[in-house]
């Protein structure tokens, strides 16, 4: 990891400390003319205002100056352990006192806690020391306060000012592996592109040697390295800067333009035939996959004890939540996390119960959009989820994975001739996409309340011939990703003959595709008759819109619900008999 402006560990830090300290002493006692003579020492005329104005709220919640010199007292104590695990306490416990103030003092409040929690997990110890003795302080403050509103807020605004404060030098600045393309529009105008450096205060001898094409690439850089990389050169420092972007050929300076500014703060200062090198290097750098979904509730349950949920929590929710909550953005589930095992466990339930179109918007959405419409109410979220266009249909899964692993098990079965070389990779791919972590025991949750109250689609209702409502349930869902998806195969129901989805479909996917079958062939399906001992059923055969030609089967009950979906037929669909499946799980288990 890097750490941003690393200049702060030594003379910004300690300037930010002798502030910190110097006010506290100064709302311990009053102000003798010693202390005022220390204070006029320190180089920052406008701080006497600012700290001001940074205290007045609180002080105004007090009422009156004396707690908050209590506070302040509590605050100037130094703290010797700044472990990382003594300071998670810490957070913690504020983190709790925190649940019962107004919102806009929570929400201010839980942002100090992530970035203090990024300073524990991320940060060098020397910034850990730096936050620990405001975090030990504040958790002693609020163990000496009465259990009110109108004593934990002071000690609250307090921190969240100190955090303030202490911003610059505690910052973490997280590793960006790959380039990411600039999200402002390229400057193509000569003119402007002159404008933006002579606003970054580069020269004006500079700016004017410079032809148009050199000034475009230039200005094309981040404003930030423009700033405080090369505008406090000299002007013929500058130059050289200039003259070693104009060698660059067009592709090296493409992919140094969309190089993030702490990559291009770090390229600048190599050699011109180092930083063509490098920018070589990192425009022919694959990017990494993006990872997929988890969809097991193991892997997902050990997720959420990673991110730091409660045992508590992560015992006792559902499966479906469990695969909800890691598919929203992580540092979302951190800032929960931070939160008391009663807190995340609403949060889990108020996730979990909103509609699956609601849900896929959420999910989809951008960190701080997703950020703040999940700590609205169940119904504030819906409402603000409806508003948002929903997503596409979902697309077929990944042609290349799927045919490589419908290839690897014709091979490893005999299907297809395969060198010796071909048949142990093959036997590689089985093992990197049959789960061994199989959902189990699916058809023990057969009869499980609440997953059969949780009726899919979540968003409007399907209807068949006759007017007649089609349906599948929570339990369903599981039963068709058990039964027909290699990831989650369940191997305590195999049966003679066995078919997955090409590899890669995920039960989003399928929820997709039998809506689409609903609505597209719903006037051909009739409902069976009920049987003398409970409902009828009967099977349906239909192409899948929207797959590339898989032919899937339908089952539904003489009530409209759908128990079985799968595929029969079409590219990488795979069917094996019960003992080509114990072949695939030996190998996947070697």
């Amino acid at each position: 990891m890097t750490i941003k402006n690393v200049q702060y560990d030594s003379g910004r830090v300690e300037e930010l400390v002798r502030q910190l300290e110097t006010f506290q002493k100064k709302e311990v006692k009053p102000e003798s003319s010693s202390q005022a003579s220390q204070l006029q020492q320190v180089a920052d005329p406008g701080r006497e205002e600012r700290l001001s104005s940074q205290f007045l709220r609180s002080r105004m919640s007090v009422g009156s100056s004396f707690r908050q010199k209590e506070l302040s007292s509590l605050l100037a104590n130094s703290l010797r352990d700044s472990s990382p695990d003594v300071l998670r306490g810490y957070l913690q416990n504020i983190a709790r006192a925190s649940q019962g103030i107004d919102p806009a003092r929570q929400s201010q409040t839980a942002s100090s806690l992530q970035k203090v929690a990024q300073v524990i997990d991320k940060g060098t110890p020397g910034q850990r020391t730096i936050v620990a003795n405001p975090l030990s302080q504040t958790d002693k403050a609020l163990q000496a306060a009465e259990s009110t509103q109108e004593e934990i807020e002071p000690i609250l605004d307090t921190f969240n000012n100190i955090v303030g404060l202490l911003e610059p030098a505690i910052v973490i600045d997280q590793p960006v592996q790959r380039l990411v393309a600039t999200a402002t529009q390229p400057i193509t105008s000569p003119v402007e592109a002159r404008q933006k450096l002579s606003a970054a205060g580069l020269s004006k001898g500079s700016i004017d040697w410079m032809f148009d094409k050199t000034a475009l690439r230039m200005a094309n850089l981040s404003t930030d390295l423009l700033k405080e990389k090369v505008a406090p050169l000299s002007s013929s420092q500058e130059i050289e800067v200039a003259k070693k972007i104009s060698k660059l050929s067009d592709t090296q300076a493409d992919t140094f333009a969309k190089a993030t500014p702490a990559q291009q703060k770090e390229l600048i200062d190599f050699p011109a035939e180092t930083l063509a090198n490098k920018l070589d290097q990192l425009a022919t750098t694959p990017s990494d996959p993006t990872p997929a979904p988890i969809t097991d509730p193991t892997a997902a349950r050990a997720k959420l004890t990673e991110i730091g949920f409660a045992g508590s929590t992560v015992r006792q929710i559902p499966d479906t939540a469990a695969v909800r909550l890691v598919a929203l953005d992580a540092d979302l589930l951190k800032e929960i996390s931070l939160q008391n095992a009663t807190s995340e466990r609403a949060f889990a339930r108020k996730i979990d119960g909103l509609p699956q179109e609601a849900f896929d918007k959420l999910k989809g959405l951008p960190k701080a959009e997703q950020t703040r419409i999940a700590k609205l109410t169940s119904q504030q979220m819906i409402e603000e989820l409806s508003k948002i266009t929903p997503p596409p249909p979902p697309p077929p899964p990944p042609a290349a994975k799927a045919e490589a692993v419908f290839n690897a098990v014709e091979i490893v079965l005999g299907r297809k001739p395969g060198s010796s070389a071909e048949k142990a990779a093959a036997a590689q791919v089985i093992k990197e996409n049959l789960s061994v972590r199989e959902i189990r025991d699916a058809r023990s949750k057969r009869k499980d309340p609440e997953l059969l109250a949780d009726i899919y689609p979540k968003n409007g209702e399907l209807k068949v011939s006759g007017n007649k409502k089609v349906f599948w349930n929570g339990y369903d869902r599981i039963h068709f990703a058990a039964r027909h998806l290699i990831e989650t195969f369940d191997t305590a129901d195999i049966k003679s003959k066995n078919g997955w989805w090409p590899v890669g479909t995920t039960s989003e996917q399928l929820d997709g595709y039998l809506k689409t079958i609903i609505e597209t062939y719903g006037s051909q399906i009739q409902l069976p008759n009920a049987g003398s001992t409970g409902p009828g059923f009967k099977y349906y055969d239909f192409d899948v819109p929207n797959s590339n030609g898989i032919k899937a089967r339908v089952g539904i009950q003489s009530d409209g619900r759908i128990t079985s979906f799968f595929a029969t037929s079409g590219p990488n669909v795979i069917s094996v008999s019960d003992s080509e499946v114990q072949t695939l799980l030996n190998i996947a288990r070697s």
